[in-house]
């Protein structure tokens, strides 16, 4: 069983170098907080202590140094910056929409109602309308406002 740890435990760091974006430094992110968690438990295991356990306050030296791997481990690592989500890519639902169904302007309209279309649609959908409910809808009112923005580019432009 202890023979095939070690290979296993290669494979397993190799793969999950392998499948992060970051590599190695995604493995030292990730493990970080469990190596400093696991010399921890070495040393509340040890007999070695820099207060004895036999005194009434021996407890306190091993407290910190449980809470300093504790916080150590879920600090992040200096220099490294965080992974960049792509960006989005609009739907292809979204693009095959009818501008005039868009803006709520019937076909043939006019310039003004075209433009006053633009305004009342903006009006509803505007993103700082929608600035305190939450960022999923944030990120909705931003989707239908590039796409009330483009409606109404595509029959002005």
């Amino acid at each position: 069983m202890t023979r095939f740890l070690l290979p296993g435990l290669v494979l397993a760091v190799a793969y999950f170098v392998w499948r992060n974006p970051q590599g190695w430094a995604g493995l030292t992110k990730s493990l970080r907080p469990f190596v400093l968690l696991a010399l921890a438990l070495l040393y509340l295991g040890s007999p070695i202590d820099l207060i004895p356990d036999g005194l009434p306050a021996g407890f306190v030296d091993d407290l910190l140094v449980l809470l300093a791997a504790i916080y150590f481990g879920n600090r992040p690592i200096p220099g490294m910056k965080p992974p960049r989500r792509p960006a989005a890519e609009p739907r292809a639902d979204r693009q095959r929409l009818d501008p005039y169904e868009v803006l709520g302007v019937p076909r043939g309209a006019s310039r003004e109602e075209i433009t006053r279309g633009y305004r009342d649609q903006m009006k509803k959908y505007h993103p700082d309308r929608v600035a305190g409910l939450g960022e999923d809808l944030q990120k909705v009112a931003h989707e239908k406002s590039v796409e009330i923005r483009r409606a109404y580019e595509s029959l002005t432009g």
